[in-house]
């Protein structure tokens, strides 16, 4: 994919999508990636804008019960 006509790339999703997608709030996606610097372990690309761009995945969850 040509990133000069796409500069998401392989990141198509806002952060608003991204959290959807994992059935979050999108804060709560923000707050982990300020804490750690991912979103368990999905690293968003950040764009010329400021914007977060995401990729398209569910994350996983370690649920002890």
């Amino acid at each position: 994919m040509d990133t000069k006509t796409n500069p998401k790339g392989d990141h198509p999703l806002s952060t608003e999508e991204f959290a959807n997608l994992n059935f979050v709030e999108p804060q709560t996606v923000i707050k982990r990636r300020c804490q750690t610097g991912t979103y368990h372990g999905v690293a968003a690309r950040k764009l010329a804008n400021g914007r977060l761009a995401w990729p398209n995945c569910q994350v996983l969850a370690n649920r002890e019960g």
